[in-house]
């Protein structure tokens, strides 16, 4: 975007010159405006990355985007703090429901909770997530074995500059980034309180899939534990003894739902061990090898969700990695610029660009993305409801796509480190089977 220049008048009549004056931060204006965000429909568009850019400092950052919010929602008038229940009800209903066996929070409980997400979550996810695992660590230090650095050289972000140590679980980017994750499926599954059945659904599906990040059932507890900690740490004194109860009994209706999900896929598990099993001792001598090629394929694909490390093998050259020519200096240079450009739009935009392209390209790779994969990314906020075949206008695949494009970017910046990027890419790989 290029801006003509604002001389000293028109500059104090700009909107957005304005609007930083109303809220406290006219320090802001002219690297805002240097940079584009000239008019208040650019600024409302603006993200936490073009905020760290100009260097504004987080507590300006938490302060710019709830204004920002409170333009965009002008039916909320009151912030967050004060629509917070002074006190709760009790937390369940005189008589309780249940959902997959599962007790149901009621409305107030349900409300107060969502309400003093929306205090905590001001602090940004990946400050939260930071704090949680923190407080998770000094909880229960045995968890830190589920996050070795396999698993967190998935969620490394090559932008940031700082390489990841085996041992140094405090200072983990990777980790931040992975928690920041874990914060906003927590928001989401606040959100989705609202619809009870669909959130168990997807609840379930989530404590399913944890059977391959080598999950205890005890460590949801843990968990539970260092949420109420991170909440006194976010909420302070708005933390009282009704609200905290009334978190412990979202928690415990969320958790018993994933733990519900986790044991129907140990129990399927091992209903195919034993079919397994019983399926080696009936195969003649000469078809062993099949049942063998079998075997193998099952272990590639349970080690295709698992990062490996370095695979053993010869340096890269400079010229070739693994049979595929590595892109000259210049050219990683041109790319990375160009990239700079697009992702100004934003990855939700550029995203959404992507999927509808593809769709136009080549219809039959709309079978990717079933109503129940694409439910996996749906925003309970948003409102939107998803149906199966309107593609074109899915909320699910924008964000979907939005990841997408993230991990192009994150490939983009790996591009100077060739070595670290070849064995992440190869594992990415692995996981599409």
């Amino acid at each position: 975007r290029i801006n003509p220049v604002l001389n000293g008048r028109s500059a104090d009549r700009n909107p957005v010159v304005a609007f930083l004056r109303e809220i406290g931060l006219p320090q802001y204006a002219e690297p805002l405006l240097q940079d584009g965000f000239d008019d208040m429909e650019v600024l409302l568009e603006m993200e936490e990355e073009h905020m760290k850019n100009i260097g504004m400092l987080p507590g300006h950052m938490v302060k710019l985007k709830k204004r920002l919010r409170d333009l965009q929602q002008p039916q909320m008038q009151d912030p967050p703090r004060q629509v917070l229940p002074q006190s709760l009800p009790p937390a369940l209903p005189r008589k309780p429901t249940t959902v997959g066996g599962s007790m149901v929070p009621c409305g107030e409980t349900i409300n107060a909770v969502q309400q003093s997400w929306l205090v905590v979550k001001e602090l940004g996810v990946a400050t939260v997530g930071e704090i949680l695992y923190k407080h998770l660590f000094k909880i229960a230090p045995q968890t830190k074995k589920l996050f070795p650095l396999s698993v967190r050289q998935r969620y490394y972000d090559w932008r940031c500059g700082v390489d990841e140590d085996e041992n140094d679980f405090e200072n983990s980017p990777a980790l931040r980034n992975l928690f920041a994750k874990v914060v906003g499926a927590v928001g989401s599954a606040v959100a989705g309180l609202q619809n009870i059945n669909k959130l168990v659904a997807e609840l379930n599906a989530l404590g399913m899939r944890h059977i391959n990040y080598n999950m205890q059932e005890e460590y949801f507890a843990f968990g539970g534990q260092a949420l109420v900690l991170t909440l006194r740490d976010g909420l302070g004194d708005m933390l009282t003894a009704d609200v905290e109860e009334a978190w412990a009994s979202v928690y415990e209706f969320l958790t018993a739902t994933m733990i519900c999900g986790l044991r129907t896929a140990r129990a399927q598990e091992a209903k195919f061990k034993i079919e397994a099993a019983s399926h080696q001792k009936e195969t003649r001598v000469e078809e062993v090898p099949c049942a063998r090629s079998q075997e193998v394929t099952h272990e590639v694909r349970r080690r295709a969700s698992e990062v490996p490390t370095a695979p053993r093998q010869a340096p890269i050259s400079r010229t070739r990695a693994q049979g595929a020519v590595v892109p000259s200096g210049q050219t990683i240079s041109t790319v990375q610029q160009s990239w700079l450009v697009v992702k100004e739009l934003g990855v939700a935009t550029v995203g959404e660009i992507l999927y509808k392209h593809l769709f136009r390209i080549a219809p039959q790779t709309k079978k990717l993305f079933p109503l129940s994969v694409r439910r996996r990314y749906q925003d309970w906020v948003s409102g939107v409801e998803e149906t199966e075949d309107n593609l074109d206008n899915s909320p699910a695949l924008r964000n979907l796509f939005a990841k997408v494009v993230g991990a192009v970017g994150s490939a983009v910046a790996g591009l100077q480190n060739i070595n670290k990027l070849v064995p992440e890419l190869n594992a990415l790989g692995m996981r599409h089977i």
